[in-house]
């Protein structure tokens, strides 16, 4: 079996937008700074507790498990008001699925947000999704990735990310890493963590990925 492993957040949907909201809204409810899209797109990646810890900063760090929870209650009413899938996402998932490859999202969103998100984005495109569990394990863990191809029977399989975390999930899984420049990491960052096939655009992800599995 063939499998396509996007990561979600800056790879497949511009999340940013929402995720920027929701930590906004737990700061300001603290009465604490807040932040940009900008700011906030290099403290995302590895799960809502390291970004708002990296939100709250050391000195605030007190108000973790409070803004975590304001946090959580805003993003589980507005987590799709803003998101969309990038440009051309949903066409390179469609030819996807047309050429036999089967696709799975790998994201650090809680499992109930990422299924919800998937659905509500993509309907039966992404017939995979892993999030994180109770246990919190997060990426780059990929744990849960090679318990899901063992599960599923995938012995192909290709991961796509838009982040450092990515690359080392990757890793991690024994899988090549396509990496994607439109996300929330630039080019620079992305090959200072070591990528080293980089995307440019879906319709270039689509291509690389059908040699690939060819």
């Amino acid at each position: 079996m063939k499998l396509m492993v996007f990561d979600l957040d800056g790879t497949l949907l511009n999340t940013l937008p929402d995720l920027t909201d929701s930590v906004n809204y737990a700061l300001q409810t603290l009465g604490l700074p807040t932040y940009t899209q900008a700011e906030v797109a290099q403290m995302v990646g590895s799960g809502m507790t390291v970004t708002l810890t990296r939100a709250l900063g050391k000195q605030n760090l007190d108000y973790l498990a409070e803004a975590k929870k304001l946090q959580a209650e805003y993003y589980a009413e507005h987590c799709n008001d803003k998101t969309a899938p990038f440009d051309g996402v949903t066409d390179m998932l469609q030819t996807l699925a047309a050429n036999g490859i089967a696709v799975a999202v790998y994201s650090n969103k809680d499992q109930p947000f990422a299924e919800a998100t998937c659905a509500k984005q993509f309907g039966t495109l992404v017939p995979y999704v892993v999030g994180t569990g109770p246990d919190g394990v997060i990426k780059p863990d990929a744990t849960r990735l090679l318990a899901l191809t063992q599960r599923i029977g995938a012995d192909r399989c290709l991961y796509c990310g838009d982040s450092d975390v990515d690359v080392l999930t990757a890793r991690n899984a024994d899988m090549p890493c396509v990496s994607v420049t439109w996300g929330y990491r630039t080019r620079k960052q992305l090959v200072e963590s070591g990528a080293t096939i980089l995307c440019d655009t879906p319709e270039q992800v689509l291509q690389y990925a059908k040699k690939y599995f060819a």
